[in-house]
């Protein structure tokens, strides 16, 4: 009796095999890998690479002294925050209205000789820190050739990474499964590959560019999304705190259209935003519709599921984001991400290595065991994340909770 107590209560029976693995993951409305799947792709032939930048500069001046009243036409000398960009012939007015001068020669890194009041306006002069907007160059009729302008130049660095994820399935463990007519060793497989790709995944939204020498070898790190975004755009990396209305929302979001590196830029972004984040713009949406919507006339439904908002000028779709659901970070979190400025660049495209094993599974004959009694295998990438356009993305903290005022 008490033997047979004891094989009821034991965790295994002998034959015994189980074939159904129950995996659970993170909830999002999209997938682990959805920010490299939107991402474009083309391949290198370095493992460190640059992007140029030029940046279409409008000069706009500030006085550092009074410019104080003078005669028409006189030429006199005024000291500006900066004279980089100037050349002669170039005008400038006062704002709001005020006289135009001529820019006659530049003297110091902010000193400019420049003649006064040379339109419709008198030479007034202007106070220590008022603001001369471009108005464009005037030349006389046989005027000589002017000098060339070029615009400046920045360089955005990337590297490339390797990725490399494993799995190994013991032999015993094979046979046992194949008895009972399962392939676990293509279910691990499977399972390394999802690894991998969201490894990526993690990489292209936290990860900081880095290198160093270990053991003698060279190891990067390549520049994610948030990374390149503190460096060359760190006015859109925002913390803002909750009871955010609708109009909140226009401040926050609208000014990530105001830089664009082609006349065919999108004003469409996509932020992926933990869950906290994704329930502010549902609850801001309520509050802002002011309505109760009803699904199919039942009485007995009521609410609304809001996945896009739009401002004055761009359109944003909204996703909560599986990745954020895993992470320890201070709610309301997201990124808001241009699709089109960024870019994978593969210098080896992703490839498998097998050990004691064939790509069907099938043990490999001629192949070395090294003494594993198990078969496998692992995956390989190395590539580098690029962004064209980084001030067309950003990173949001603290967004937890809408309200609606009176103006809502």
């Amino acid at each position: 009796m008490l033997n047979t107590l004891m094989l009821r209560n034991a965790p295994h029976h002998r034959g015994m095999f189980l074939p159904k693995v129950l995996q659970r993951f993170p909830y999002g409305t999209v997938k682990m890998t959805a920010l490299i799947e939107l991402a474009g792709s083309s391949d290198v032939n370095s493992n460190t690479f640059a992007q140029r930048i030029k940046t279409t500069y409008y000069p706009t001046l500030q006085l550092l002294e009074d410019m104080p009243p003078t005669s028409q036409r006189q030429v006199t000398t005024i000291k500006v925050d900066s004279t980089k960009h100037l050349l002669p012939n170039e005008t400038f007015v006062v704002m709001p209205f005020g006289e135009m001068i001529e820019i006659v020669q530049v003297t110091g890194d902010h000193t400019v000789n420049v003649m006064r009041g040379v339109g419709s306006v008198v030479a007034f002069g202007a106070k220590k820190g008022s603001k001369l907007q471009f108005a464009g160059n005037a030349f006389r009729e046989a005027s000589l050739r002017p000098l060339g302008k070029f615009r400046e130049e920045s360089e955005l660095w990337f590297h490339t990474q390797i990725f490399r994820d494993g799995w190994a399935v013991t032999n015993t463990e094979h046979e046992v499964a194949k008895g009972n007519g399962y392939n676990i060793t293509a279910n691990s497989k499977e399972e390394a590959a999802v690894a991998h790709a969201t490894a990526i995944e993690y990489a292209a939204m936290f990860g900081q560019i880095g290198f160093r020498m270990e053991a003698g070898q060279p190891k990067r790190t390549m520049g994610g999304l948030m990374d390149i975004i503190k460096h060359n755009a760190p006015q859109n990396f925002i913390t803002t705190t909750g009871n955010l209305s609708y109009f909140d929302l226009v401040d926050l979001f609208d000014g990530f259209g105001d830089v664009q590196v082609s006349s065919m830029s999108s004003p469409k972004r996509i932020i992926y935003g933990d869950a906290t984040f994704f329930n502010t713009i549902n609850e801001i949406g309520l509050k802002y519709q002011q309505r109760i919507a009803f699904s199919n006339n039942n009485s007995d439904v009521f609410g609304q599921r809001f996945s896009k908002f739009i401002t004055p000028r761009m359109e944003f779709e909204v996703h909560q984001h599986p990745i954020f659901s895993r992470l320890n970070l201070p709610a309301g979190m997201g990124f808001v991400v241009d699709p089109t400025s960024m870019k994978l660049h593969y210098l080896r495209r992703t490839f498998v290595t097998y050990f004691n094993a064939t790509a069907t599974g099938t043990v490999e004959t001629f192949t070395s065991d090294n003494g594993i009694d198990a078969r496998g295998g692992d995956f390989l990438t190395e590539l580098g994340l690029s962004c064209e356009n980084p001030s067309a993305n950003g990173v949001i903290f603290g967004f937890t909770s809408g309200a609606c005022t009176n103006e809502c």
